[in-house]
């Protein structure tokens, strides 16, 4: 039990979640991983603005997270949703236009 309590204390802190966004961020640029660590980057800093939310108390009486478990489906559920997206934005569309190679 004692772990666990642990493992809260730093999953509950904004400045890890930002510290690891800035990690995946940084990676995903130098390495090109095809902004799928980008995706990633980007639902840690997502968490981290909920967190810091719910710590200083803008939420009012809503609870974003209670657990750690919860903090980390919530990370799952954004990283999956993010990458969608930015696969959608980014990736280069294929259209029915005119082919170059067609003679």
């Amino acid at each position: 039990m004692e772990s666990e309590s642990s493992l809260f204390l730093w999953l509950a802190l904004p400045e890890v979640w930002v510290i690891l966004a800035i990690v995946l961020v940084v990676a995903d640029l130098l390495i090109g991983m095809d902004f799928f660590v980008l995706s990633a980057g980007v639902a840690a800093l997502i968490v981290a603005g909920l967190l810091w939310i719910q710590q200083n108390g803008m939420s009012g009486d809503f609870v974003f997270f209670d657990t750690w478990r919860q903090i980390v489906f919530g990370f799952a559920g954004l990283s999956l949703v993010s990458i969608g997206l930015i696969r959608n934005v980014f990736q280069k569309k294929t259209g029915d236009g005119p082919d170059i190679n067609e003679y």
